[in-house]
């Protein structure tokens, strides 16, 4: 069997790998075998004669005359043939060409979220911002129409945040966001570009829209374009959104959505403070911190902090019998003490009864012991060790890293009998001290575990051992825990308290004392959180949003304002009145301090991160109420340059305050609505290595005593008031730019070209001399050397600076100048501009001169002196007096924002900062007046680079550094915050070159601080219960006073706006904007992202050949006014296919070259062909294109949604419908398809003809899943799902193929008949053909219908016979008498032929077939109708032809036309 040649045995050898089908011999049936030995032909010949006929017999094109009743058609000699490929065609979406396109895995239209929960606190603020779109990221192409009599297309857009800044208003924040919505599109001039508006109803925060019912919490605005439009007259030019484009809203006032102050409809609405100026153009970027954001101290532990029980007044009236009256002692002495004296109940006596009585509660209250506290202190420093305790009640030692401190806990209480009189007479217990006290204990045992880090005072401290692994107060056992300092870099006093373990931690006597004491602002140990806050990138400015809940809960504490003093209490009891003390429950004021640190950002020359120094100044936060505060603090960076700097926030416990004076300046917080309104203060720090820090805040200065007491502990508290003095301002800063920026459109010059030479004298030496006026005496320079000068060129009141370039040469003999003693000249290489003034127009001509009339700005305008070679000896007899150029405008650059007024301002103050270095400083001063109010200030200047391409030609230029208020005499008292002065200093063309258009410019100063001693509130009372309620971090009164550090941090980073300068104003051209500024508040709990849904997209070149027409247009919608025009909105493929390829700003068009008015690689009649194809079937775009895409893949990809075909043409790009149609109306052709050509033998070029099978695997019937997006005017999308099968086709157990066209399809019925497409094209196609043809008299494109006629000759061996030597016939039946085609093969022969046999009677008589074996042909002739999809030229000259079948009924009808156009062809089942 090895040996044999076995069916499907491989030849090959043994472990050898077979890819693909075996090759092996069929094997003969028996009467073949007899057949072949009649004639003596082996069995090899044989198969190699069956083999032959088999590939003659295949498919193949028809003769034509086995063609009857066909005319040839397209024999013209014309050759009309267009190259073209069908990049969307039928084998696109079939094997064994690319398949049809899978699911989408576009997502709808970016419908993208913000990151996290985006949630408001109850307090009306922000959790979390939007992020700002990627720099690079495309913008968003929105395209569609809302057809409201379908009520179909329309789609939910979400704008890109390109600009956001965050505000703090004390109980409220608000935000600013502006948003690119998308590319405006085609602008002709005529209709209004840019996207209109969408309905307020159709405006969204995340799944809410905003409601007219509180438009007092926002400001939406929405400016649609940015050229001047002759429709648009509010458009003013101007590129950037104004106070004039509000829309939906309030804005202008406190308490409106943009709380903003405005001084007209023409006003910027996205400005920010930046180094600079108040109100700049500068980008702002506001973002949430994710980490290191709460800072504060929190979580206290007392160390020895005295406890003391609730106060209550004990009346012991005159009369009360001797029990009583014991009882009642005793309870005084729990209360308040006996003046230090260890009474007790078995010690107490009548007489010592009557002594305490006597005192009557006088003092404060005894302090009972926490049981707990920092004992002993372990100083390192080098290799010695000392060992510090306290030697009284407590000490104060100086601490340094490495020092190590031990927290002692004991296991002791007060005896129960300690307030007990003896034979259980009465008394008092002590429980709930001891309860207290115990709790208190096993707290903070279980927080001091080994790793734990805590501050004492503001020195940090880490847990580095314990003696018991759990502390429990009823086992003996003594509980010590070390702590190593790690830092206390961040205490100014750099100290920390110890108390006396004998005294204070376990007193023999069951108290600490009842005078003085430990107070509660003695050291706690606390826990304590850092804020961080890292710039993204360099900032000027940095801006910290500060979210602060701060406050003390009081809790049936005693009511100390109306506990009586120890004499009326007396008297009261010698009145016999018994007094009951009242209780206070209720929240009181608490004060909060924090101070800032501040270092650059990264590592330092040795690799190290820099070392943080303190800004110093301390804020504070004073709340009574238990409810989130809004507060935000501005950094100034110093330098006047972008610096990336790290700010750590840091809680100043109360014990650190202690030590600081009374007198302490502080900043108190307290922001309102709007802070443009509120009070400023400002500060500049030097910081240490750093530089001057400005500082700004919403609030006032207070006092440190201000912020130490509550009235609340006082007993007969008093209030007086110390009026603050305000005195000159302390610090200014720049409001507006002045003038007021007019809106416009701004030309200035940027090329030119020469038109001629000009001077008083005909030439020569008229360019000599001009150059010569410019460059020096050219005998300076070397024959063929170059030369380049810029050059200020006045030109009217305008100016132009240009870049003159020369190239030196010889004279020539005989020319005049040599008599002057010159031996070279100039000749001109080109002029540049490198700047100009705007007022310029193209074709303007400009003139340039020297000598008489100068152009030369700030230069000699009399004639050329003696010293010019080229002046005098002229050979006209006179001399050159002036000479120059004249040149011709050839193009401009536009803007809509003016230019150049701070620079010219500076450059009047400074001069000219050209030829100094990067970084140059200078001063001046300005001295200004308002009324009768005077200020003068100094200005300190900064030489900074220019953007390359500035307007001026200009590399440097000045900048403010500082500004500081001049105190010699002149600036006066009568100022106030808010308030604004005027300076402006006078310019022209000439003379300044930052000149744009305006004779006077400057800055509108406004006084951001005073100089003023803060106002103070003096509170005091007969006694003080708690000294430092307002700050400690820990009160006597545990358990009745909660303060709001109890738990957790009392501050938040909530955002952080940076600011950075912008190389010049950004005007967002070509582009929609939206913006919207957001109040927070109970309406808006989130501020999640911004989505609109919008009825229209951007104006496109408008293809439907009907877009003028007044009835029945394609494009109309009732919001538009200018429907009829050629440029609008549309929602056609092709109107989006012809802007993708022809748009030069949104589009390919610079790429390709083309504009919407010569789209020259388009062939422009198929899109409005197709324009009304779509039109008709109903199949529209509404969607966005948001992202990155490559075009061709894009359009071909996406054309079958809308059964076209992208095609290429002779180089040109075409979209054509992808199924027969009516090329007028656009409805599907249910006629005859229109043949172009026939192709059969004659005009196929020989075995080119293949035929190209689907894989049975690849024709399976499917169920379309169609998800398509349903819209409803002003809604949220909805996406739907339907399962679509053909009426023909088993629906059960058939696989599933699903078709996303949510991106783009808002109709039931185009989903149903993009379904329909794909499922007739699977059950319909099922092959594909190629065959080369001659170029001669072919009239074809692609998507041309072409038909083929073919014929085909079955191989069958029952067919086959011999003839023998003698004409005798062997056949498998006898052959009657006839003529028959054969193919046959000659014994001995190479080749297989082709005749007609005659056979009579059993046999040949012609030689030609005598010893040869030969089959009968049986040919079947058909004939196909097929859609071209490819044509291309072959090296040869021929034409490569590629096109797939398209099935046609008997009268040529197209099946698929039939099938889509049909509705009930298909079962559809929503779900």
């Amino acid at each position: 069997m090895a040996d044999g040649n076995l069916v499907r045995q491989s030849n090959v050898g043994e472990g050898s790998v077979v890819f693909g089908p075996s090759v092996y011999d069929v094997p003969l049936l028996p009467f073949e075998k007899e057949l072949i030995k009649t004639i003596g032909l082996t069995e090899d010949e044989y198969r190699k004669f069956a083999g032959e006929v088999r590939r003659r017999g295949g498919v193949r094109p028809a003769e034509y005359a086995h063609i009857p009743d066909v005319q040839a058609i397209g024999t013209e000699t014309l050759i009309m043939i267009a190259v073209s490929l069908v990049l969307t065609g039928v084998s696109y979406l079939l094997t064994p060409k690319p398949k049809m396109p899978e699911a989408s895995k576009r997502t709808q239209l970016d419908l993208g979220s913000i990151n996290a929960a985006n949630r408001f606190t109850p307090s009306r603020g922000f959790d979390t911002l939007n992020e700002l779109a990627d720099y690079g990221s495309p913008i968003p192409i929105i395209f569609g129409l809302y057809d409201k009599g379908k009520d179909i297309g329309g789609m939910l857009v979400t704008p890109k945040l390109v600009w956001s800044r965050m505000f703090s208003h004390g109980t409220q924040q608000s935000a600013k966001l502006l948003f690119a919505v998308g590319e405006q599109g085609h602008a002709d001039g005529i209709a209004p570009d840019g996207i209109l508006r969408p309905d307020l109803e159709g405006i969204y925060l995340g799944n809410n829209a905003l409601d007219a019912l509180y438009e007092d919490f926002f400001a939406f605005y929405w400016k649609r374009n940015s050229p001047i439009s002759q429709l648009v007259p509010t458009a003013s030019g101007f590129n950037r959104i104004q106070l004039q484009n509000l829309q939906y809203g309030t804005a202008g006032e406190p308490s409106s959505g943009d709380p903003g102050t405005y001084n007209g409809p023409n006003d910027d609405v996205f400005l920010c403070p930046d180094n600079q100026s108040n109100r700049s153009t500068s980008f702002c970027h506001a973002f949430s911190p994710v980490n290191n954001t709460q800072f504060g101290v929190f979580g206290p532990i007392a160390n020895g902090n005295g406890y003391r029980v609730n106060y209550e007044v004990v009346s012991i009236p005159d009369g009360t019998d001797n029990k009583q009256a014991f009882v009642l002692t005793l309870r005084r002495i729990k209360i308040v003490g006996a003046l230090g004296e260890d009474v007790t109940g078995r010690s107490i006596d009548k007489d010592k009864m009557k002594e305490v009585r006597k005192q009557d509660m006088e003092g404060e209250g005894r302090q009972y012991s926490p049981r707990m506290g920092l004992t002993s202190l372990k100083k390192v420093t080098g290799s010695t060790e000392s060992v510090q305790s306290a030697t009284g009640l407590s000490e104060t030692q100086r601490v340094q890293e490495g020092d190590i401190v031990e927290f002692t806990i004991v296991p002791t209480k007060i005896d129960e009998d300690k307030y007990q009189r003896s034979n259980n007479r009465g008394g008092e217990n002590v429980d709930d001290i001891n309860s207290t006290v115990a709790s208190e204990q096993i707290a903070a045992d279980e927080a001091m575990q080994i790793g734990e880090q805590f501050a004492i005072a503001n020195t940090k401290w880490v847990v580095v051992g314990r003696t018991l692994e759990r502390f429990d107060p009823e086992i003996d056992e003594t509980q010590k825990i070390r702590l190593k300092c790690i830092d206390n870099n961040e205490s100014r006093q750099q100290v920390i308290g110890l108390v006396s373990e004998q005294n204070v931690v376990n007193p023999a006597k069951g108290f600490i004392s009842d005078e003085g004491g430990i107070g509660a602002g003695f050291f706690p140990i606390t826990r304590v959180a850092t804020g961080i806050v890292r710039n993204n990138k360099p900032a000027v400015v940095t801006e910290v949003g500060i979210r602060s809940k701060v406050f003390q809960r009081l809790n049936n504490l005693c009511a100390f304002n109306t506990v009586p003093t120890p004499g009326e209490l007396d008297d009261f009891d010698d009145e016999e009145v018994t007094v009951r003390s009242g209780t206070y429950t209720g929240t009181i004021m608490r004060s909060s301090v924090f101070q800032v640190f501040v270092r650059e950002a990264g590592l330092d020359s040795n690799n190290n991160p820099f070392r943080f120094q303190r800004i110093d100044l301390y804020f504070v936060v004073r709340g009574s109420r238990p409810v989130d505060q809004y507060n935000f603090i501005r950094f100034t960076h110093p330098g006047g340059q972008p610096k990336e700097l790290e700010y750590k926030f840091v809680g100043i416990p109360g014990s650190e305050l202690r030590a600081i004076s009374d007198e302490q300046i502080m900043i108190h917080l307290f922001a309102s609505v709007p802070d443009t309104k509120q009070e400023i203060v400002q500060e500049n720090i030097d910081v240490p290595g750093l530089g001057s820090f400005e500082v700004e805040a919403a609030g006032y200065r207070v006092k440190k005593r201000d912020v130490r007491l509550n009235k609340e502990f006082l007993r007969k508290p008093s209030t007086s008031l110390t009026n603050g003095l305000s005195t000159i301002p302390s610090a200014v800063k720049r409001e507006d730019v002045l003038p007021q920026e007019q809106s416009g459109t701004f030309r200035r010059a940027i090329s030119m070209e020469f038109v001629e030479n000009l001077g008083n004298l005909d030439p020569p030496g008229r360019a000599g001399a001009f150059f010569s006026a410019i460059f020096g005496d050219a005998d300076n320079f070397a024959v063929g050397s170059e030369h380049s000068k810029e050059q200020w060129e006045v030109i009217g009141d305008k100016w132009i600076r240009v870049n003159w370039r020369v190239r030196v040469r010889a004279l020539p003999a005989g020319h005049y100048a040599l008599t002057n003693g010159a031996q070279n000249t100039y000749d001109s290489i080109g002029a540049d501009i490198v700047g100009s003034s705007p007022g310029f127009s193209i074709g303007e001509r400009v003139s340039f001169k020297r000598g008489l009339g100068s152009t030369l700005a700030q230069g000699s305008t009399s004639a050329y002196p003696d010293n010019n070679k080229f002046k005098n000896n002229h050979p006209s007899g006179s001399s050159i007096t002036f000479s120059g150029y004249t040149y011709r405008i050839s193009n401009i650059n536009t803007t809509s924002a003016p230019e150049g007024r701070s620079g010219a301002y500076y450059y009047e103050l400074f001069g000219d900062a050209s030829n100094l270095a990067i970084g140059d400083i200078r001063t001046t001063t300005r001295s200004m007046t308002s009324g009768s109010k005077q200020l003068k200030i100094e200005i300190t200047g900064v030489v900074t680079s220019l953007p390359s391409g500035h307007f001026t030609g200009l590399k440097q230029r000045w900048e403010q550094l500082e500004l500081v208020v001049v105190d010699d005499g002149f600036t006066n008292s009568n100022w106030d915050k808010g308030d604004v002065v005027d300076d402006t200093v006078g310019l022209g063309a000439g003379n300044n070159p930052f000149y744009w258009t305006y004779d006077r410019v400057g800055f509108k100063y406004k006084i951001n601080d005073l100089r003023e001693a803060p106002q103070v509130v003096n509170l005091s009372g007969e006694t003080e219960f708690e000294s430092q309620s307002q700050y400690a971090d820990i009160s006597f009164y545990r358990g009745l006073v909660q303060k709001s550090n109890e738990s957790e941090p009392e501050h938040n980073i909530v955002y952080v706006n940076e600011i950075l300068p912008n190389n010049g104003t950004p005007e967002y051209g070509g582009l929609t904007l939206a913006g919207l500024s957001l109040k927070a508040s109970r309406n808006f709990t989130s501020l999640d992202q911004m989505r609109c849904w919008l009825g229209s997209g951007l104006n496109v070149y408008r293809l439907h050949p009907d877009y003028a027409s007044v009835q029945n247009n394609p494009y109309e919608d009732s919001s538009s006014l200018t429907f009829q025009q050629r440029s609008g909105p549309s929602n056609l493929f092709t109107d989006l296919v012809f802007y993708l390829l022809t748009n030069q700003t949104g589009g390919a068009g610079t790429l390709t070259g083309m504009s919407a008015t010569n789209p020259f690689l388009l062939n422009q009649s198929d899109f409005e062909e197709t324009s009304r194809f779509l039109h008709k079937q109903e199949l529209f775009f509404n969607g966005v294109i948001a992202e990155r895409t490559n075009l061709r893949q894009y359009i071909t990809d996406t054309a079958p949604y809308f059964l076209c075909n992208f095609v290429i043409m002779d180089g040109k790009f075409s979209l054509l419908p992808a199924i027969p149609h009516n090329p007028l109306s656009g409805a599907i052709n249910l006629g005859p398809v229109v043949i172009d050509q026939l192709f059969t033998a004659g005009n196929i070029l020989e075995d080119t003809y293949k035929v190209e099978y689907l894989r049975s695997e690849e024709r399976k019937s499917f169920k379309a899943v169609m998800r398509y997006r349903f819209e409803s005017r002003n809604k949220l999308p909805e996406e739907r799902v339907m399962e679509v099968t053909l009426n023909s086709q088993t629906n059960t157990g058939i696989p599933e193929e699903q078709f996303d066209l949510t991106q783009f399809c808002t109709s039931r019925d185009h989903a149903v008949k993009v379904a329909q497409y794909f499922l007739g094209i699977r059950k319909l196609v099922t092959h594909t053909i190629s065959f080369s043809t001659t170029v001669e008299g072919l009239n074809l494109r692609a998507g041309s219908y072409i038909k083929v006629i073919t014929e085909a000759s079955p191989y069958s061996s029952a067919n086959n016979g011999t003839v023998s030597t003698t004409g005798a016939v062997t056949s498998a039946s006898d052959l009657a008498d006839g003529t028959y085609d054969v193919t046959y093969f000659k014994t001995g022969s190479d080749d297989v032929a082709d005749g007609q046999m005659q056979v009579s009677g059993g046999r040949v008589a012609d030689s030609t077939f005598y010893d040869s074996v030969f089959t009968i042909r049986d040919a079947t002739v058909s004939q196909n109708i097929y859609v071209v999809e490819q044509l291309t030229f072959s090296q040869e000259g021929t034409v490569d032809i590629v096109a797939s079948e398209h099935p046609c009924d008997s009268n040529e009808v197209s099946e698929l036309a039939k099938l889509v156009a049909n509705p009930n062809s298909v079962n559809v089942q929503d779900t």
